[in-house]
């Protein structure tokens, strides 16, 4: 899990909390306030009646505590086991951590289908958030994130079996993301060596002036 967080607070600016200061009301704030939900944590189903619960550092948050607070993220991303996965209930659906965040009111979730790998997951979370920067859309980030580990990801065949990478889903309203994201240092070093040409032409320019009118002042010995 520090692992994402890292790959991500990499490409995007914003607040993170991990372990000890993922607390319950940092959470119920970030519900409130801000417009992309990333949680990574432990999820699970309690009980005989399979309650989804999302564990933070300083107690558990039960689904059915979503629909007594306010609601703000456009994105919210669930990257954590079976936060797609739930009770099927007659003339209900499949009753989730997704389903709850969806009847709240996010715009699009992506959810686990199963026990994600950390690594994996994490790895592809950092392709999620570059490709978002990008194209805005999330269906489609989320798309070129998976064929970005099956192409980057080793020569390892293991690597690239569904479990690894298939896990995620997304479903909702695939519309544009407002996201903050960082300027790579790359970036500025492309700015800088630009600018340096330009300084280079432009003394060329000037040498080359120069040696012209040498040449036209100069006489017949």
């Amino acid at each position: 899990m520090l692992k994402e967080c890292s790959d991500i607070r990499a490409v995007v600016k914003g607040k993170f909390y991990t372990e000890n200061a993922a607390k319950y009301d940092q959470f119920l704030q970030s519900l409130q306030e801000v417009n992309i939900l990333h949680i990574s944590s432990h999820s699970f189903l309690q009980g005989p009646d399979k309650l989804p619960v999302l564990q933070l550092a300083d107690g558990r948050f039960f689904l059915f505590e979503l629909y007594e607070h306010a609601f703000r993220p456009q994105l919210v991303v669930l990257s954590a086991c079976r936060t797609g996965y739930g009770m099927l209930s007659e003339g209900e659906g499949i009753i989730s951590l997704s389903r709850g965040f969806t009847a709240g009111g996010a715009g699009g979730i992506i959810a686990g289908l199963w026990n994600m790998n950390d690594e994996s997951t994490a790895t592809l979370m950092g392709y999620f958030y570059q490709q978002l920067i990008k194209k805005n859309r999330p269906s489609i980030a989320l798309r070129e994130s998976k064929l970005e580990w099956l192409v980057k990801e080793h020569g390892n065949l293991f690597l690239k079996l569904p479990y690894f990478w298939a896990g995620s889903v997304y479903c909702g309203n695939d519309q544009p993301v407002a996201i903050d994201g960082r300027t790579s240092v790359s970036y500025y070093w492309w700015i800088a060596a630009g600018l340096c040409g330009l300084l280079l032409v432009a003394l060329n320019l000037l040498a080359t002036r120069k040696a012209r009118r040498s040449g036209q002042g100069a006489g017949p010995g």
